[in-house]
């Protein structure tokens, strides 16, 4: 029982610290019609280290794909790219936005409509970050 409870100790405190390397705000998951296959959650993400960090994926038991993607202008219209990883520099913050950088949601496994939040692990650094994200209606949406 004591070395499980080390353990369990051990896993707070991992979990403590990368809190610390990354702060998360104004997280929000873009409410969609029944019938949409994917949405977009969307956050502002704090390095308080002085190190840059690399989001390398996400994971969500919402849905059965999760997506890094960005907008590019390409032939004079917006689209959607899926990229292989988020950066956030050292020390600064960077804003996952509607016309901007996101993380897909895609093939749910259950009504979005239903759901007031998401559960979204974020991965950096070889570490997860467990984030609720609540469901909420965002202005304008786009197709893919």
């Amino acid at each position: 029982m004591r070395k499980f409870l080390v353990v369990l100790q051990l896993i707070f405190i991992a979990q403590f610290s990368m809190a610390q390397d990354l702060t998360i705000s104004e997280q929000r998951v873009r409410l969609m019609p029944d019938n949409s296959p994917a949405t977009a959650a969307f956050m502002k993400i704090k390095n308080n280290t002085n190190k840059d960090i690399k989001i390398t994926h996400a994971i969500s038991d919402f849905s059965k794909k999760t997506e890094i993607h960005n907008h590019l202008m390409e032939n004079g219209m917006m689209k959607m790219r899926e990229i292989p990883f988020l950066l956030v520099p050292a020390n600064q913050e960077i804003e996952l936005k509607p016309g901007g950088l996101h993380i897909m949601l895609i093939d749910f496994k259950k009504k979005l409509s239903k759901t007031k939040k998401i559960s979204l692990e974020i991965f950096f650094n070889k570490k997860g970050l467990k984030v609720n994200i609540p469901v909420k209606k965002i202005g304008h949406h786009h197709h893919h």
